[in-house]
């Protein structure tokens, strides 16, 4: 999935938050055990020591409107690693899903990055929870697609396919190019056409 397991994370995270077991206004307090070198992370880049008290809702601003995987891990962390967000999923009927490793455990060994998969038929399932306004509270899945809506990540992949207008909330997921191949592009989207439809 590469950085497409950032929006599964992030859907988890915010039916902790509706769920009251976390807030978006809380603080959460990044560790020197949480940072690593040669990963693409602007908060990394802005608290290279760590040790410093983030507001929780700044980490999915980051790790779904850019690719930050430092932020990522953090709120992994902060839900526990990778088996609850599992648990999660897997109680909303997307076995297709498996989530395994986090990014600093893909950056240690880039064999782990195939352990992380998802089924296209599950992500079209999972998506359509979402429109519907069946998965989360209606005011965190609104703060959910404002995010992917406003992301800046490539667009000219999906976005620059669509027509003008189209309001796109996605996520993608690149792998860097190892002898010129790339493991995966991925593109995760849920698409609201400029008639309405979805």
């Amino acid at each position: 999935m590469q950085s497409a397991f950032k929006f599964l994370l992030n859907v988890a995270v915010l039916h902790a938050v509706g769920q009251g077991k976390l807030s978006l206004e809380q603080s959460v307090h990044s560790l020197p055990s949480d940072t690593y070198k040669d990963t693409f992370s602007p908060l990394q880049d802005m608290y290279p020591a760590a040790n410093v008290d983030v507001p929780l809702r700044q980490l999915p601003e980051l790790w779904v409107g850019h690719p930050d995987n430092t932020a990522n891990d953090i709120l992994l962390r902060q839900m526990g690693g990778t088996a609850p967000v599992q648990q999660y999923l897997d109680s909303l009927g997307l076995q297709g899903i498996q989530i395994r490793d986090s990014e600093a455990s893909m950056h240690d060994d880039e064999r782990r990055q195939y352990r992380n998969t998802g089924e296209p038929a599950t992500f079209v399932k999972l998506l359509c929870m979402l429109a519907e306004n069946s998965l989360l509270t209606h005011g965190n899945t609104k703060y959910l697609l404002s995010i992917m809506s406003s992301s800046p990540s490539f667009p000219n992949r999906i976005c620059g396919l669509l027509p003008a207008g189209t309001i796109v909330a996605y996520k993608t997921g690149t792998a860097g190019y190892n002898n010129n191949m790339a493991a995966a592009t991925n593109d995760v989207a849920l698409i609201t056409l400029p008639t309405g439809g979805a």
